[in-house]
This record gives structure tokens, sequence and C-alpha cells, in this order.
């Protein structure tokens, strides 16, 4: 699996000339993409054209100095998913081998986007949010699926757009027609996707602070089950249920290595209200 690392010492010692011949796969440029750290000295990151190894247990690693270019993580531009390794957004300007989808080294210190950035950049995400780079270890690398609006995998997030109550027409055949009071207004049940479902009132807020930061709506429900209050974070509202499921699936997409924030992720129909 990390026949790579071998093959370069082997071209490393062939002499000028191999060196040279590969200067075409080497490339230096400015990528802004989801950059990964799910465990201890696992790195990489993902952007429109791939999945960028970076570094890994046992197998390719760049040099120390590169690892230290890496955007430093701040809490609102940051997914915890276990302990204090997750997803954060960012830029670096970089020296790439293309064929192999591996950063050779980071140039200058990375500069930390806010999520939003990455869960909406279509410019810089792909459209399926699925990992391009099949050579992680096995034991880290994430299953294909589809989470709510945070995104690596280079998946292009779907833009928000305001939700716009639907219009119905009166029916004809009817004599007369119900309007509803001027002073209680319609509340139109929107799309929402359910982030995570916890017993701790404080971590599901400070989850939804986070958000806020990044300019993301942001509501946390409760409910009772089996005599317990459950608190679900929800993201939205979302215009129509499609956009609610691209989202969804980017969701999934991130959290591929955690069953059971997958299983957390949910699509549903309700005018969620916020809970103080």
């Amino acid at each position: 699996m990390f026949a790579y690392m071998k093959l370069g010492i082997r071209q490393l010692g062939m002499g000028i000339g191999l060196f040279c011949l590969s200067l075409p796969v080497m490339a230096s440029e400015y990528r802004c993409g989801w950059i990964e750290n799910p465990g201890p000295g696992r790195w990489w990151i993902t952007d429109k054209d791939a999945s960028w190894e970076i570094s890994t247990p046992g197998g390719y690693s760049v040099s120390p100095q590169s690892i230290d270019q890496l955007p430093d993580i701040i809490p609102n531009g940051y997914v915890r998913v276990t302990g204090t390794y997750g997803y954060s957004c960012g830029c670096l300007t970089v020296s790439t081998d293309k064929r192999k989808h591996r950063i050779t080294k980071v140039h200058t210190k990375g500069k930390q986007q806010l999520l939003k950035r990455c869960l909406e950049d279509r410019s810089i995400t792909n459209k399926n949010g699925k990992r391009v780079s099949k050579r992680m270890n096995p034991a880290v690398q994430r299953s294909v699926a589809a989470p709510t609006q945070v995104v690596l995998n280079h998946v292009q997030q779907p833009r928000r757009t305001p939700h716009t109550a639907q219009v119905s027409q009166p029916n004809h055949r009817q004599a007369v027609v119900r309007q509803p009071p001027r002073n209680k207004p319609v509340v139109e049940p929107a799309y929402y996707i359910q982030v995570i479902t916890t017993s701790d009132h404080s971590k599901a807020n400070s989850l939804k602070n986070s958000f806020a930061k990044d300019g993301f709506e942001t509501v946390v429900t409760s409910a009772g089950r089996d005599g317990k209050k459950l608190y679900r974070v929800n993201f939205g509202p979302f215009a129509n249920k499609g956009l609610a499921a691209q989202a969804q699936a980017t969701l999934k997409g991130i959290f591929a290595g955690n069953a059971n924030v997958q299983e957390s992720i949910l699509v549903s129909k309700k005018p969620a209200v916020s809970v103080n």
C-alpha cells in the first residue's frame, strides 16, 4: 500500500536526468479545501481535484517543516469528530505530485477559512463528497456515504436559499375559504438536517454557537425518550427537500468514519424552535 514511498526513494537515486523528467508532475499552487486530521499523524487536504495525502503513520509523510505550515485550528472553523481531531477549511501554497495525489511541500503558513467557505464554495469542492484518493490507511479511510452542511472531500455544498412559503390556490368549488387570523401568521414547516442528538444541553448549544459564528442558521430542539431529555442540533432551514438532501449527503461523507454520527444525520420537515 505504501510502495510509493519506496518508489520515490529509488527514483531519487537515479540521478538528475530522471529528476528533470519528474518536473512536469510536480507543481506549486494555491489550494483551498478541507484539511482533514482524523487521527494522530494523519493529514490530507481534499479539494475539487483530489484528496492530497500529506501524512499517514507508517506511510508517506512530508517533512516536519511542512506540517508546521498547516493552518492553526481555531474553534469556530473546526468540526470536532473524535477527541481533538476533525476537519477544518483552509488554504495552502503547496507543491504537489499530481500522479500520486500527494503534497510534497507546504511553502507558507496556511490560512484557515470559515467553514462556510468549504461548505458553500462550489469552486473548491467536488460534486459528490466522496473521497478521491484511496491510498489512505484502511483503518482511517472513511466509507463513502452521504451529513448536514459540513463537507470535506470536497463536495459541493449546496448554497442555502431563503425559505419561500408555498401559496395554495383557493378551491373554486368551496363557498367559503377560511383565512388565518391576521395576528397569528401561519408558520410553514421547513426542511432541516438533524446533525447530532445528545443528552448534554451545553454541548448542543456549543455546536450551535460554533456554526452560528460561521453564518449558518442552526437550531436546537428537544424531545423526550425513555424518560430522558435529548437535544437535537439542526441545520437549516432549507427551501426544499432536495437542497436538504444534498447537504445531508455532504455531511455524511464527512463523518463516514463515525457510524453513530451518521445515524443521527437526518432530514426532517418541521417548524423547529430554538431551545434557550
